[in-house]
């Protein structure tokens, strides 16, 4: 697939071109058709590894795309999320079982599922976008290029793809993006890198983005020791009157924290799923049941669906600025003091 970042138009004239005469209804759908209505794999490969699992391998520094070849959506996938699976597989239980988005993507891969090759397009066999029609003329640009960032989902599975996509966009094209999809797999990927890409002064750019898929794959057995108490503020609404009769919420899980800043975008639909890799019943006593798994993913979607998101974010982020300053405060008198004994 071309680099989407670098797509650009030609000053063609194309008055006499039958595809311009038709209805702008007809050529939209047409448009749509060929450059639209996709979910895209986005994975930034390094010239070691190739993003996979095998060091050895070698490719070209950059961003790769793939269309996805899921066989359901990811709101057929919250959704059976929410009401539970009919397929189990036979080590599990349904009290743990949850799908998970490696499982689910396993075959939109950039290489092979025993990661020992690159799988180019051609060999996957797979449908690509056909961008060659944007270069075309100026007026097929502005008409389809606008489909292509805005009807698409596109969709990340670490810190550095992400970051490296939002990079290359033009100012105009992160405005057109309407749909993102993110998986995050804790165990290799901590949330701290999330939380350095994911800053406010790009997520105020994402003005256009309306809808968010989350799936978190996680080992529960590995993360038991999440801690299960929230630290909960209230809020003084003598003097902002902004959250009368709300709860602040400033930690909650730290796996999850740095996915609250897309509060800044004023969404409209979200789905948040908490998978479990295990798959083994033995360990049962270290999971979190699927119960367990929808409370905290609704958590989360609520809360990226407040009303008020922007407000209650900036508040949160203002209180968890402040605590780091007195932490740092804190540290710096210890080390003085410190410093003085050893002087003395």
């Amino acid at each position: 697939m071309e680099n989407l970042t670098k797509i650009s138009s030609t000053n063609h004239v194309a008055s006499t071109s039958p595809l311009l005469k038709l209805p702008v209804e007809l050529r939209d759908r047409i448009f749509r058709f060929v450059v639209g209505d996709q979910f895209i794999h986005v994975k930034w490969t390094h010239r070691g590894g190739c993003g996979s699992a095998d060091p050895t391998l070698e490719c070209d520094i950059g961003l790769r795309y793939a269309i996805c070849v899921a066989t359901v959506s990811e709101n057929e996938v919250y959704e059976e999320f929410r009401s539970g699976y009919n397929n189990i597989p036979p080590k599990d239980s349904p009290e743990y079982y949850t799908s998970t988005c490696e499982e689910r993507h396993k075959e939109c891969r950039l290489w092979d599922k025993y990661g020992n090759t690159p799988v180019i397009e051609e060999k996957r066999e797979k449908k690509a976008l056909d961008l060659s029609m944007l270069g075309a003329s100026r007026q097929i640009y502005e008409e389809a290029n606008l489909l292509l960032w805005s009807t698409n989902t596109f969709s990340f599975e670490d810190p550095t793809s992400f970051e490296k996509f939002m990079s290359k966009l033009t100012f105009l094209q992160k405005r057109k993006l309407t749909k993102m999809h993110i998986s995050i797999d804790w165990l290799s990927y901590r949330y701290e890198q999330w939380e350095r890409v994911l800053k406010i002064r790009l997520l105020e750019k994402l003005k256009g983005l309306k809808t968010v898929h989350l799936c978190f794959d996680q080992d529960l057995v590995r993360l038991a020791s999440w801690p299960d108490e929230s630290i909960l503020l209230e809020e003084d609404t003598s003097s902002t009157g902004l959250f009368a009769s709300r709860q602040i919420l400033v930690l909650d899980y730290p796996q999850l924290e740095p996915f609250g800043a897309l509060q800044m975008l004023h969404l409209q639909h979200a789905t948040v799923v908490i998978a479990d890799k295990t798959g083994d019943a033995e360990q049962s006593t270290s999971r979190w049941s699927v119960h367990k798994q929808r409370e905290v993913a609704e958590k989360l979607r609520n809360k990226l669906l407040e009303p008020e998101g922007v407000k209650v974010f900036m508040a949160e982020y203002n209180i968890k600025k402040e605590m780091r300053e007195k932490g740092r405060g804190v540290r710096k008198v210890g080390a003085g003091r410190r410093a003085e004994r050893t002087e003395h």
